[in-house]
């Protein structure tokens, strides 16, 4: 992963009506000082997040308080077929977690993928290579027991790519949405490092666009309030309904160098780091910023946050999750 361009300013002169008002649980602020809050509610913002399947096994990692998890990553075939899901046995592990404590699990297909996208390009390009993709991803589901599942292309370009994309959602939505398969996608924070291909007529086949502001933000602070606000108004302006927008937030720290280092490692290696933002050259999101971008999504209306990863998390009173779901002691 490295350092990109800065992204352009959003359109200004928009006018915008919450649909839900000033929600905001109040513990969200109190979180600062460590106190309890109860569970989300309906009125609150949803909190979700990806899963690095080589990373751990579901039976380490703490979900408390999520609604759904994405499980990373399967990959496409050029042809429309699907790779071998990694790991299925943690795949499966997550499931049955998710049916005891109530989150459901998708699948993420994509994924960096060291930045090449050509099983992408070409399946999206021709018609019966779309409705095969579509099928495998109907039969992963069925065979998985799956929500869902999630489209991480990155990224479609500006012109005939653009239209394949279109032509790969729609096609997904139509075979999925009978079976009652859920379809997200995962898009750039900003069009500066790719994603300009996302056409507004996507929003109309998917339930949930996740906005990936990290790693791409401004200069050394890949992850910014100021890159999150950007990458939101990027997506209102285009016309996606606040609701299905999921504002990503990280759950590692990225160096100017483009090394990255997870949150609970950097936490082992400075006590205090839920205070802050940067450790030594590292940049991430602490807990006061966490809960102003909790606040912007629910300022917003938007459908919640969703964490890259929770794989990274910390345990006890400074884990990042128990910030966004407003339980400051992560239980």
């Amino acid at each position: 992963m490295s350092i990109l361009p800065e992204p352009q300013p959003a359109q200004a002169g928009r006018q915008r009506v919450n649909p839900r008002g000033p929600v905001l649980c109040a513990a969200l602020v109190s979180a600062l000082a460590h106190a309890a809050c109860a569970p989300p509610t309906a009125d609150r913002p949803a909190v979700s997040g990806w899963f690095a399947s080589w990373r751990a096994h579901p039976d380490s990692v703490a979900f408390d308080g999520v609604s759904d998890v994405f499980y990373a990553f399967a990959l496409p075939t050029p042809d429309g077929g699907l790779d071998s899901i990694p790991r299925p046995d943690r795949l499966r592990a997550l499931v049955a977690r998710g049916g005891d404590e109530g989150f459901g699990v998708h699948l993420t297909v994509g994924g960096w993928n060291d930045g090449d996208d050509t099983a992408f390009e070409t399946l999206a390009a021709d018609s019966a290579a779309r409705e095969r993709f579509a099928r495998a991803l109907a039969d992963a589901a069925r065979d998985y027991g799956l929500a869902g599942v999630e489209i991480d292309w990155e990224h479609p370009d500006l012109g005939p790519s653009a239209a394949h994309y279109l032509a790969l959602v729609r096609t997904l939505d139509e075979a999925l949405r009978p079976a009652g398969i859920g379809l997200a996608v995962a898009v750039a924070g900003s069009w500066a490092w790719g994603g300009g291909g996302v056409r507004p007529e996507v929003f109309d086949h998917v339930d949930r666009v996740h906005v990936m502001a990290y790693a791409g933000g401004y200069g050394r602070h890949h992850s910014s309030f100021r890159y999150a606000r950007s990458a939101i108004d990027l997506y209102l302006d285009m016309g996606a309904p606040a609701e299905k927008l999921f504002l990503g937030v990280p759950f590692y720290g990225l160096s100017s160098a483009g090394e990255t280092m997870l949150y609970r490692e950097i936490l082992a290696q400075e006590p205090d780091a839920a205070t802050r933002d940067s450790v030594g050259m590292f940049y991430y999101n602490g807990r006061e910023t966490l809960l102003r971008k909790a606040r912007l999504v629910d300022e917003e209306g938007l459908g919640g946050l969703i964490a890259w990863d929770l794989t990274a998390d910390a345990t006890g009173v400074d884990a990042l999750l128990g910030v966004l779901v407003g339980r400051a002691d992560g239980s």
